[in-house]
């Protein structure tokens, strides 16, 4: 990984080395509110902490497998500054093929799975509100979407799924209003409103 100014465009800091396969997902951690410290997933299966400062290695965690995508929860709440959210890919024991994923609400603070949320049978990309407090997925014919603020005991109770007849192509969740809207393959919109 490299960082970069984001005022001159000139890099900050030689490579950020550690993960030893492809970054797949870079944030800053919502419990450094200045912007202190980075979160990086990687298909090496490991989340990891960076000081922005000097751009050290703070954190190692061990995810529960490749890790494709990651979100954070909003910094509201002792509990939300602690969870992320993963796909993780699901490897096949024969010939290592990859066999579908998972989505996790993982804890930050434990370096452990609090939920898991989904099985999908292929690998999708975590989408999230620009407020960070809702997230969902999408794969073929249907959408998940899950509250990462929600005050129950279970993230897993709050998903809502939707479907339609079309494939889905894309996925928005809009950061104030509670809808959805979501590109299919013949190229039509889809709004979903009071989710």
């Amino acid at each position: 990984m490299k960082a970069f100014c984001a005022v001159s465009g000139s890099p900050l800091t030689h490579c950020l080395e550690g993960h030893r396969a492809d970054v797949t997902a870079i944030t800053f951690h919502p419990a450094h509110p200045e912007g202190k410290v980075l979160l990086t997933g990687s298909l090496d299966g490991t989340l990891r902490t960076w000081n922005t400062n000097d751009f050290s290695l703070n954190t190692l965690f061990i995810a529960p497998g490749p890790v494709e995508s990651l979100v954070i929860s909003p910094p509201d709440g002792a509990r939300q500054h602690d969870l992320a959210f993963l796909t993780c890919s699901r490897r096949c024991t024969d010939r290592g093929f990859v066999d579908g994923s998972h989505v996790y609400a993982y804890s930050l603070s434990t370096g452990r799975i609090v939920e898991r949320l989904a099985k999908m049978s292929s690998i999708p990309t975590l989408v999230t509100s620009s407020c960070g407090d809702v997230f969902g997925v999408f794969e073929r014919n249907t959408i998940l979407i899950w509250s990462s603020n929600c005050r129950k005991n279970s993230i897993a109770k709050t998903r809502v799924r939707l479907h339609h007849t079309k494939q889905f192509t894309a996925l928005a969740l809009h950061h104030t209003s509670r809808f959805v809207a979501a590109g299919d393959v013949t190229g039509r919109i889809l709004l979903w409103y009071n989710v």
